[in-house]
């Protein structure tokens, strides 16, 4: 998975070179090669790429010309096409706020033939035979904002996009140069997005906080600046403060945080709006009871459904 990520990088370099659009490439397999982490890789289901949002439907119309789609799923081994529509409310929803729904495409995996049962099995999201050949489905989380659920709510306390475009570096990955995030701006960026994942997607996991730790091992951690940051735009001054204490808890990092815990809790710049919250605080769904049915009249369920 690592070495064909690390090969469609240089895909993509070349490809938005030869558009003249600028892009941007972190997490995952990027940051790794940032921060020297190459004995035991991280395992990154996409590749996350930032481009200017002016920039934004050239850049799709670029990823379809090379195979990308927006509607491919898999499916417990099978491939399935989501409705044009069920895309379009998915970015339209406040979670998805700065991305686009992903971008996929199927790669043949030969030299996994043999192991065909057991890698379906294990990553039954990421594996399918198409055709009679094990494919692999790559894919890319295209973003337009750093701003995580809104850009303003007002009060003009989030960083803009020049904010994060600024002083980008470039990280060698497999031979290709590749654009991406500078160290004082990545270091409040995985710190928020860390602290949303947790406390509003409820998606906790290892993945975020080694991420921080990383980026903390290999000496590119911006304390300072997360501060900064986190005094300049109050409205993340809660994310990033609370993750930095965090990680520093959980990780034993010796970073001394300092935080004023009564100025972050009594911050006139919450999060989210209460806009934001309401779906999530509403906990809106539907409640469904299934009788007894043949796998068969499943499958068709489920392809109605998908």
């Amino acid at each position: 998975m690592r070495a064909l990520q690390v090969a469609e990088l240089a895909r993509l370099a070349a490809a938005f070179d030869s558009r003249g659009l600028e892009w941007i490439a972190y997490k995952g397999v990027v940051l790794d090669h940032l921060v020297d982490n190459l004995d035991i890789p991280s395992l990154s289901n996409d590749i996350d790429v930032l481009v200017r949002r002016v920039r934004l439907a050239e850049t799709r119309e670029l990823l379809e010309s090379l195979g990308y789609r927006t509607e491919l799923r898999i499916d417990r081994g099978r491939v399935r096409q989501l409705p044009t529509r069920i895309r379009r409310m998915t970015e339209e929803s406040v979670y998805f706020f700065g991305q686009c729904a992903p971008y996929d495409r199927l790669v043949a995996v030969p030299e996994l033939r043999d192991e065909a049962d057991r890698v379906q099995e294990l990553m039954p999201t990421q594996f399918c035979v198409l055709d009679g050949e094990l494919h692999f489905k790559l894919s890319i989380d295209l973003h337009y904002s750093l701003n995580l659920l809104t850009d303003d709510i007002g009060t003009r306390v989030k960083p803009g996009e020049p904010v994060w475009w600024e002083q980008l570096q470039r990280v060698e990955v497999g031979g290709t140069e590749v654009p991406t995030l500078a160290d004082r701006v990545l270091s409040w960026v995985l710190l928020h997005r860390l602290y949303v994942d947790c406390l509003v997607l409820g998606t906790a996991g290892v993945k975020g906080l080694s991420n921080v730790k990383l980026l903390h091992r290999a000496g590119r951690l911006d304390v300072p600046h997360v501060r900064d940051t986190a005094r300049k735009f109050p409205y993340l001054g809660p994310s990033l403060l609370y993750s930095l204490r965090a990680a520093d808890r959980i990780c034993a990092l010796g970073l001394d945080p300092d935080i004023d815990l009564a100025a972050v809790r009594g911050t006139v710049a919450p999060l989210m709006n209460a806009g934001d919250c309401l779906p999530a605080l509403l906990d809106f769904g539907l409640d469904l009871r299934l009788g007894p049915l043949g796998a068969d009249a499943v499958d068709a369920v489920m392809a109605r459904t998908f």
